[in-house]
């Protein structure tokens, strides 16, 4: 299937809605207004209110254009009905269309922020942190001209003013791509490669103006959208949800922990993803281990785990067994916390969610059973790596597999966090004297090269994935 792409680029530009002679000064020291720019001197304050500059309005604007003087010419003066037709057509068209101003600036020393205010409230709708030196050109997206007010220059430096000339601001529209695409190449489309932070695609904030003209992109989803991901797995995404979002952003999935678990993977291996949600680990396990090998991906939440069958289906060449079990210590029912689709992976069997703003949108029956269990019922012969995370289940999905750790000795990949634990009776220290009970050995996941680093304990801060092997394994032992 093909179709015109929803992602969206810079368009042409447009009357400028910005005029510097109006600037206003708030709490900096110096504002000089020269022939073709302004200059600044901010205040020794961090965050406070430099200058204002305010958004001009589409008439103030329009008019400085040869077809805005001549249709207004013929409004005023003439009551020429296609001018009037013209003028409110194209101002809808101004001050309802996503814009970027575009701003060119020269930071001279320090570091500031540019930011846009919205006119009723005064809350920042978008802002950009100039921390560089020397001459550069910034962007501000925005839904829609007609909801800010003002620019608004602040200081990031405590103690310190900073000192900086803005030369130009301009505006343009931003359109939709015109090419016209494979469903499947939805998204960016790089390989896997280390990633430091990558857990900030999370977040809300861009830290260029592509990666925001791709989070505009992303919010103008109505529904899921099939994506391409590591050049050879298609996937499901969907709107308002934190996982798809970080996947269509930066085109990768926990890549530094992915790379940790291909270099532990081995063909015909048998791999065990505990909290497989849409099937992201299991679909790459998969790639890893090939048609001799074996996967389970175990995911009670039926929102989720209708997610991973769908995404199963878009990839039927590789080889996974779905379970929709909650695997902990004990066999039987049990109920599951639903969180809203944005944070769709904190759901949790635990008493309540490990995270203030996550919200319950729903409590379902769901099954539980153990690993040591689940290898009689599927008569695995032997499970080289399991993955799990739980939300805070993590203890106890090892206590429910003590008979498969002694026997197979399997490498463990956790997700490890104080908060977590806590849902569900655990804590960092009893998981750390289980594993050393099992003589295990604890790697974390090198930041920049993805490499496996021994940290010679659980870490007790931040969630955080690590990588457990048997000392027998260990290849610092051998």
């Amino acid at each position: 299937m093909f179709f015109a792409t929803n992602e969206y680029c810079l368009g042409r530009y447009f009357p400028t809605p910005v005029d510097l002679k109006e600037a206003k000064a708030g709490y900096c020291e110096k504002l000089d207004m020269l022939d073709d720019r302004i200059g600044i001197v901010t205040s020794a304050e961090p965050w406070s209110y430099e200058v204002k500059i305010p958004i001009l309005s589409f008439e103030e604007a329009y008019r400085k254009t040869y077809l805005g003087r001549n249709l207004y010419f013929r409004r005023k003066f003439r009551g020429n009905f296609l001018g009037k037709k013209a003028i409110n057509f194209l101002g809808n068209r101004y001050m309802s269309t996503p814009i970027a101003l575009e701003i060119d600036l020269e930071i001279q020393a320090g570091e500031v922020a540019i930011a846009t205010l919205e006119w009723k409230t005064g809350e920042i709708l978008d802002e950009t942190y100039c921390t560089k030196q020397g001459k550069q050109t910034i962007h501000l997206l925005l839904d829609k001209l007609e909801n800010i007010e003002q620019l608004v220059v602040r200081n990031l430096l405590n103690g310190r003013p900073s000192e900086l000339f803005i030369t130009d601001i301009r505006g343009r529209w931003i359109v939709p791509k015109r090419s016209f695409l494979p469903k499947a190449s939805l998204g960016k489309k790089i390989p896997l490669l280390p990633m430091a932070n990558w857990n900030r695609f999370y977040s809300d904030r861009s830290e260029t103006f592509e990666e925001e003209l791709l989070r505009y992109s992303y919010n103008q989803w109505k529904g899921p959208q099939i994506l391409s991901w590591l050049k050879k797995f298609r996937v499901n995404g969907y709107p308002e949800n934190e996982i798809s979002r970080a996947l269509y952003l930066s085109g990768l999935y926990e890549p530094n922990s992915l790379l940790a678990l291909k270099g532990v993977l081995r063909k015909g291996d048998c791999f065990l993803d505990i909290g497989a949600n849409i099937g992201l680990y299991s679909l790459f396990a998969a790639s890893c281990v090939g048609k001799e090998g074996r996967v389970l991906a175990f995911e009670p939440s039926p929102r989720e785990f209708s997610r991973l069958q769908e995404n199963l289906n878009l990839n039927r060449n590789l080889k996974i067994e779905p379970l929709q079990h909650a695997v902990s210590n004990k066999c039987g029912r049990g109920q599951m916390l639903i969180s809203s689709d944005y944070h769709s992976g904190h759901n949790t069997i635990g008493d309540h969610f490990s995270y203030d703003t996550t919200e319950t949108v729903d409590k379902v029956d769901v099954s539980l059973t153990t690993v040591d269990q689940i290898i009689q019922e599927e008569r695995l012969q032997k499970v080289d790596c399991i993955k799990v995370d739980t939300e805070g289940g993590e203890y106890n999905v090892l206590l429910g597999a003590m008979n498969v750790l002694r026997r197979d000795r399997p490498i463990l990949m956790l997700e490890v966090s104080e908060n977590h634990l806590a849902t569900q009776g655990g804590s960092v220290e009893k998981l750390q004297q289980l594993l050393t009970t099992l003589n295990y050995d604890c790697f974390g996941v090198d930041e920049d090269s993805a490499a496996l680093v021994s940290l010679g304990k659980l870490p007790t801060g931040d969630t955080e994935n690590v990588v457990m092997i048997p000392s027998e394994k260990n290849p610092e032992k051998s």
